[in-house]
């Protein structure tokens, strides 16, 4: 593969056409500049729309930003008094616009939506400008892309529930650095400098692209030492750029989380993001009910496995075609097209590292807008290949079909957008004039009555001066009564071994008035529940659930003093044969039963990187209708879960280990179940569980 560009499109005019193919080009660039424009405004309605009529989730998402947010307005430090799931600097770069807009929900999801497309908008005109020569192939280019995008990620350039474009911009901007015409260490410092933010901004993808750097090195070592020998000097100069960039990536990055956090802070924000989340991504985030990868037969057998990883097979496909179509040719970082490629294709299939744990559509978002920046930097590169190269000038750049075509799906795409927009904001406008609404105009009719209700009944229901309350999801009664979560803002947050006592402790040590859960009406209530007991049974044992709230249960303390978990285990027979564990009927009522697994975890695999932590250790639950699988961490050798126990019913657990790793191994070597005292509250975790007590 040649260092050829493509510079042309086609002869002056079409044979056979009427249409100068001048105007055909200028009608398909106005046509991009019209979508791209009506794009970009139905974002900015989707932001208002947002704000100003919020309907978000509890769990995730806004409030995910939201509280950091508010916690940096006080005057509070990342990492030593927060933390951030996806990297400390994310907060930080919202915060400017949150603080413009006015410190407020509706100034967080303005930041957090307006960040999200502006992040996307910017990188994408960077790219494209100094990767196409033209300034007509630059809009063309550019809606091109966000075609593809949108096609396969309609509304991908959202926030979302965890802030994905926002969090995988700066590798395009490195790839952009990469094209400029300046000196080479010049353009090795820029690339560190960007891999240094997208560490603080979004640690998978700082981490992927200097990975990525490195590995396009060693390819170019291992082509001088077994394929060119000439290529020797490029691959010095390929070691000497990686080790600018390397360098001044690790350097920016200590300046960056210096200065946002301090040293102690950047010390446990590095510690929490580099040590404390790996040790809890495969185990607890990619444990069920989550979808995961658990065997290779899965890949011809488990439909949902094969679509989520089909992707990545066609960039590894794309990736290993042009490795061997440049293994004779220089690949000069900074330089060579054809090494940019593969630095973006290798980064892009990194980024899926996280598909490991859970197997989640919209951690495919990076690799789908790198394959669209990658097809723009080949098509202005390389020279079409010759067996197609006749088919290519005849039909692709002559317009007819495909400038019409192409204009043709702008025009879709636009009016589409353009009705969601005018649909939107039709909406918007009829809730802001509502006069009815109990709480804020800016909220829609769920979150009302929620924030009505709930304000109500603490007020009305309060014994102490002050309010407190824990949240398993901080949200907006925190932000109303103007107080901050004594530990994580999420307990899913609460990842690895010390951190999660430390949650324990504290919410002891803090005794909260009320606490507030999600019902089992929430899909993960289950799951949380199995893996995060310790917690669940102390607010069953100190706490009186007042009324269910729109999404949550509301606690409140109990007259008494703390009481700690019952004890009374009996041992259970553990079958070494059939690896399970029968547990003793109950009468009556359905009880809850407190199941303590001691236990033992080989894996002679577990120094690997990331692939050795994903062995899962399960237990399944026969006979009972909370049937959910027990993931067990690894570097533990106990762990307890609850399991609910029907009236003269058998109830069998079965242990298992689902592994792509040959030898990884799960010895339950003694088993032990409590069953807690009857009490009404119970029903609060029962399987479809509800509050036929409530008070």
């Amino acid at each position: 593969m040649g260092n050829t560009s493509v510079s042309g499109m086609g002869n002056p005019a079409i044979s056979g056409s009427r249409i100068p193919r001048e105007n055909l080009e200028q009608w398909a660039v106005r046509a991009a500049q019209a979508f791209l424009a009506v794009w970009v405004l139905a974002y900015l309605v989707q932001a208002l729309k947002a704000a100003l009529w919020f309907d978000g989730v509890p769990d995730n998402g806004a409030f995910q930003i939201f509280d950091p947010l508010r916690r940096i307005a006080a005057g509070q430090v990342g990492g030593r008094d927060f933390i951030f799931f996806h990297g400390i600097g994310v907060p930080y770069l919202h915060y400017p616009l949150f603080a413009l807009f006015g410190k407020s929900l509706i100034a967080s999801e303005l930041s957090r939506h307006l960040i999200s497309i502006g992040l996307f908008v910017l990188s994408l005109a960077a790219f494209v400008r100094v990767t196409m020569r033209r300034a007509s192939h630059r809009w063309i280019g550019a809606a091109l892309a966000v075609l593809f995008m949108e096609t396969l990620f309609p509304w991908g350039a959202a926030p979302g529930h965890s802030l994905v474009p926002a969090r995988s911009t700066m590798p395009v901007f490195a790839f952009a650095a990469l094209q400029l015409p300046i000196r080479d260490w010049t353009k090795a410092i820029l690339t560190g400098l960007c891999a240094a933010i997208g560490f603080a901004c979004g640690t998978e993808h700082g981490i992927s692209l200097v990975v990525a750097l490195g590995l396009v090195t060693g390819l170019t070592l291992a082509q001088a030492l077994f394929g060119n020998r000439t290529l020797g000097r490029i691959a010095l100069l390929n070691a000497r750029f990686a080790t600018i960039a390397l360098a001044t990536a690790a350097t920016a990055a200590a300046l960056v989380f210096w200065l946002l956090c301090g040293a102690d802070g950047a010390k446990k924000a590095i510690l929490y993001n580099l040590v404390d989340l790996p040790a809890d991504q495969f185990w607890f985030f990619g444990s069920p009910p989550l979808p995961y990868w658990s065997h290779w037969r899965e890949l011809i057998s488990n439909h949902h496995v094969i679509m989520c990883l089909l992707p990545y097979c066609f960039a590894l496909a794309i990736l290993g075609y042009i490795v061997l179509q440049s293994w004779n040719h220089p690949l000069n970082l900074g330089r060579d097209w054809q090494a940019l490629t593969i630095l973006m294709l290798v980064y892009g299939v990194l980024t899926g590292i996280p598909m490991l744990g859970a197997l989640s559509r919209h951690y495919a978002f990076p690799l789908a807008r790198t394959l669209a920046l990658t097809g723009l930097l080949v098509f202005a590169n390389a020279p079409p290949p010759n067996v197609f190269r006749k088919w290519v000038s005849t039909r692709l750049q002559e317009w007819p079909i495909t400038g019409l075509s192409f204009m043709a799906a702008c025009v879709i795409a636009a009016g589409a957008l353009a009705l969601n927009s005018a649909v939107l904001t039709t909406g918007l406008i009829r809730h802001l004039r509502r006069d009815t609404f109990a709480y804020s105009r800016f909220l829609d009719r769920k979150w009302d009555s929620f924030m009505a209700d709930a304000t109500s009944l603490i007020d009305s229901r309060r014994k102490r001066g002050a309010v407190s309350l824990w949240s398993v999801y901080s949200s907006m009664l925190e932000s109303h009564y103007g107080i901050f979560h004594p530990a994580e803002d999420y307990l899913i947050h609460a990842v690895g071994p010390r951190r999660w006592r430390n949650y324990l402790a504290t919410f002891e040590r803090t005794n909260p008035e009320f606490v507030q859960t999600r019902t089992q009406s929430f899909d993960f209530q289950e799951w949380q529940q199995n893996e995060r007991w310790e917690f669940f049974e102390a607010v069953l044992d100190n706490y009186t659930p007042l009324k269910v709230v729109g999404h949550a249960l509301i606690w409140q303390r109990a007259d008494a003093p703390w009481r700690q978990p019952a004890a009374g285990f009996q041992t259970l027979a553990i079958d070494g044969k059939s690896h399970s564990a029968a547990l003793p009927p109950v009468s009556g009522p359905d009880r809850i039963g407190v199941v303590r697994i001691r236990y033992r975890v080989s894996n002679r695999w577990a120094w690997i990187p990331l692939l050795g932590r994903t062995p899962r250790y399960l237990a399944t639950i026969e006979g009972s209708p909370r049937n959910l699988p027990i993931s067990f961490p690894p570097y533990r050798s106990e762990f307890q879960f609850p399991v609910q126990l029907e009236s003269g019913k058998a109830l069998t657990l079965r242990f298992r280990t689902d592994s792509l790793l040959p030898g990884a191994a799960f010895e339950p070597y003694e088993a032990q179940v409590k069953i807690l005292a009857w009490q009404s509250s119970q029903w609060t975790v029962y399987a479809r569980g509800g509050l036929p007590h409530a008070q």
